[in-house]
């Protein structure tokens, strides 16, 4: 960054500076009280927006110089951006109103302030320094370099979440996950975990023999077939058994039943001929009675004829001969239907057949039920003596008894052979589980000692001797070589700054150095971090506290790096009594009760 101007008004002490044309290095000296620290404040308010000396943005309006209604710092770059920051007397601030927010630069205030970066605490120290070099810190870059040490990637990625709060929790974590790998070793075998054990463990293997499972495995589904098969022919054959048994328990009842065929016939025909007497005895009672059947179509048409024949007489219907044909027909079907059934009316029925009549018809059913089971009886016998022949034929054909005991013989053999198989196939399995589960015992705990080692990986990459180290180194490294190159030039003592963010000067820290040394140091430090950011842009104030020959040697350093090109912009404020000496990169400016009371001198 090379300045153009700086333009300051009513702003703390400085009443105006206009300062045009600026060289790379100028000295900006006055006497105590000129308004130089106001004007540094001036130039840190363009460019960052810090209102410095007060803590609220609402007491900006105490910045304003007395008496005037605002106050403005204005800086001009050679570039043409400009950055400029109004105060009103009300306290109003408008800030940044350049093309670039300046605010935004973390480098801008440890440039404008050289004390600065010794202030900040060792891990505002590291994280500035990261930022400085564009050094990736992040969650993403770190897992990155663990994936680039070979780290397990799944276990890199349930880290990288803990490493937004920083390596330490990221550490511990894995360090937590590697010890609860070796919990889980020791419980699975039971041993005490140690690192060389768990590269060679294996958990014990029984004895067996995988390879003969197959044939057992084979032999019991040939010896399961032929079981099926001797089973069916068992089956058959006890099916066969168990027939001729039950027709054997059959036979003789049915020979016994058969026998008695002749007796039922004979009965049966007494019975029979019984009944044909009775039921014409019945029929010949009940014509006489005159009690027989009346419903039914004949029963109504008799009846029909017998009142026409009546009343045709009475009324002369029948006077010629057709009628009389007619008449006559009719009567001869009467006179016939009274000869079976009885005379119409029933009014001269024979009173002592009547009585008898009951007695009669009562001894008919029971004939004609003994009739009925008598036949039955009959068929049963006929059917019996038939079933007894069947019997008898089908039981006459030869069984093979010893087929039956042979193929039982056959299976109790092949079922004890099998049951051999089944138990020597049953070991073997037992063992062979066994076997699988030991084998898988010893996977299982070399995948927790593999836990456990890419655990360790990563817990020691995350350590502060790991990663966190290389990258501080990487860090620091061209910090440290700008400091050694300071130090060249300078001749003064070589600022260091330690892995812990400590800071030395000529390997004293810089706390027990004098006020004129840890300027010294501040001042290399800046141009460091000036240098390394491409700021280009240094302010170094009250370099008074050095004595001459450290301001020359100040003075020599700033022209080299100006000649050089290395910086842009110089400002070194101080109190003296007179203006500071020029030369071709150096420019001086004398200021005095807020006023640039001397114009800018230049040497060519």
């Amino acid at each position: 960054m090379r300045l153009q101007s700086i333009h300051i008004e009513n702003f703390l002490g400085v009443r105006l500076v206009d300062l045009q044309h600026l060289m790379p290095v100028t000295v900006i000296a006055g006497p105590n009280g000129a308004g130089k620290s106001s004007l540094r404040d001036g130039i840190a308010l363009a460019l960052t927006g810090d209102l410095g000396r007060v803590t609220l943005k609402k007491e900006a309006g105490a910045l304003v110089r007395d008496g005037a209604d605002a106050a403005v710092c204005e800086v001009r770059c050679t570039d043409g951006d400009t950055w400029a920051a109004t105060i009103t007397a009300a306290g109003k601030l408008t800030s940044p109103i350049g093309k670039k927010g300046a605010d935004a630069d973390p480098v801008m205030p440890l440039v404008l302030d050289a004390q600065r970066f010794a202030r900040l605490d060792a891990t505002e120290r590291r994280a500035f320094l990261f930022d400085l070099t564009g050094l990736k810190t992040d969650g993403k870059a770190v897992a990155g370099r663990l994936l680039a040490r070979g780290c397990e990637q799944a276990k890199v990625e349930r880290v990288q979440p803990l490493l937004r709060a920083g390596f330490d929790a990221a550490h511990k974590q894995a360090r937590t996950n590697a010890t609860e790998a070796k919990g889980a070793w020791r419980a699975l075998t039971g041993e005490t975990y140690g690192a060389q054990k768990a590269q060679t463990w294996q958990a014990g293997v029984p004895a067996h023999n995988a390879e003969g499972i197959p044939s057992l495995q084979t032999e019991i589904r040939h010896a399961d077939a032929a079981l099926a098969t001797w089973q069916k022919t068992i089956g058959r054959l006890q099916a066969v058994e168990k027939h001729r048994a039950e027709l054997g328990a059959k036979l003789a009842p049915l020979r016994e039943h058969a026998a008695q065929l002749e007796r039922i016939r004979a009965r049966a025909a007494v019975n029979e001929t019984e009944l044909r007497r009775i039921d014409a005895e019945v029929a010949a009672a009940t014509a006489a009675t005159g009690a027989g059947p009346r419903v039914g179509l004949v029963h109504d048409i008799a009846a029909h004829l017998a009142l026409m024949i009546d009343h045709g007489d009475r009324m002369g219907w029948f006077a010629d001969s057709g009628d009389r044909e007619i008449r006559g027909a009719a009567a001869d079907l009467v006179a016939a239907y009274e000869r079976e059934h009885g005379a119409l009316g029933g009014g001269q029925a024979d009173r002592a057949t009547a009585s008898r009549l009951p007695a009669l018809q009562q001894a008919q059913a029971t004939c004609r039920r003994t009739v009925a089971n008598d036949r039955r009886d009959l068929e049963a016998a006929i059917g019996a003596g038939a079933q007894a022949e069947a019997i008898a034929t089908e039981l006459a054909q030869p069984f093979d008894a010893a087929e039956l005991a042979a193929a039982r013989a056959a299976v109790a053999e092949i079922e004890e052979h099998r049951s051999r198989a089944q138990q020597q196939l049953d070991t073997q399995a037992a063992l062979k589980r066994e076997a699988d589960a030991a084998e898988a015992k010893t996977k299982q705990a070399a995948q927790h000692h593999a836990d456990v080692l890419a655990w360790d990986a990563i817990a020691e990459a995350l350590s502060p001797d790991g990663i966190p180290a290389e990258m501080l180194r990487e860090a620091l490294g061209p910090l440290r070589e700008r400091l050694q190159q300071a130090a060249a030039d300078t001749t003064w003592p070589l600022v260091a700054i330690a892995d812990d963010m400590a800071i030395t000067y000529g390997g004293r820290p810089r706390a027990l150095c004098s006020e004129s040394e840890q300027w010294r140091c501040d001042a290399m430090l800046a141009e460091a971090i000036s240098h390394l950011s491409g700021t280009g842009l240094l302010v170094l104030d009250r370099f008074d506290v050095l004595d001459l020959q450290g301001r020359e040697d100040l003075l020599i350093w700033l022209n080299v790096l100006a000649e050089a090109g290395e910086i842009g912009t110089a400002l070194v404020l101080g109190t003296l009594k007179q203006p500071a000496p020029v030369s071709e990169f150096i420019g001086s400016v004398w200021l005095d009760n807020g006023t640039a009371g001397q114009p800018l001198r230049r040497v060519a």
